[in-house]
């Protein structure tokens, strides 16, 4: 059996709650096993991850079984200052990064400087991103949609993907501008899952280098 490796950095000391909450986690991580799963904690989030967890690779995520229930979440915003493809991608690329070392994957779709975002990962992952976007100032009009517990990834492949919906078909950049638009005029809720729906439809397209 292989000991498993813990990273831990500074931050997770001394009075910061979530970094206790993370070694009680390992603790009984481990006491149930964890050492053959070959967990660590990493030193950018102080989640767990799989030791060789794909942080920006297109080969999947397959702990997810075996480990935890996941959470989904998709919100909407607004960029405060327009961005260029090549400024999205250095984005979206060091989000990638951060993200699959805590376990969270997504896609993040663009049209015009408007946004909509899928994350999935553990409950606890999920949420303190969502809560560090939000806080973000580059961007305004944050608003979520939906978070729901599932089982399975819909977003596997990456830690963050970006899906341009300028580089689409006509009919596919005009269905995301109109969704964003009356997900602006109500609030949402209704068009939530058309939101999960067209995100999906990106993947593929991405998948396909066709976004």
């Amino acid at each position: 059996m292989t000991t498993p490796i813990y990273r831990v950095s500074q931050q997770m000391h001394g009075e910061n709650p979530s970094a206790s909450a993370s070694a009680h986690w390992a603790a009984m991580l481990l006491a149930a096993g964890g050492a053959e799963w070959g967990v660590r904690v990493t030193p950018r989030c102080g989640c767990m991850a799989p030791r060789n967890f794909p942080r920006s690779s297109d080969v999947g995520v397959r702990a997810d079984k075996e480990s935890m229930e996941l959470c989904r979440i998709v919100y909407i915003s607004d960029a405060v200052e327009r961005m260029n493809e090549a400024e999205l991608r250095k984005l979206v690329d060091r989000a990638s990064s951060t993200n699959g070392a805590c376990g969270v994957t997504g896609l993040l779709l663009s049209s015009g400087g408007h946004f909509i975002q899928v994350l999935e990962g553990h409950p606890m992952q999920v949420s303190s991103l969502y809560e560090r976007i939000a806080r973000d100032p580059r961007h305004s009009g944050v608003r979520q949609l939906m978070s729901q517990p599932d089982s399975d990834r819909l977003f596997p492949n990456w830690g963050m993907q970006l899906a341009n919906a300028e580089r689409a078909r006509p009919l596919d950049r005009e269905r995301v501008d109109k969704l964003l638009l009356r997900l602006r005029l109500r609030n949402g809720a209704d068009d939530a899952g058309e939101a999960l729906i067209l995100l999906q439809e990106f993947r593929q397209q991405v998948m396909a280098g066709a976004a």
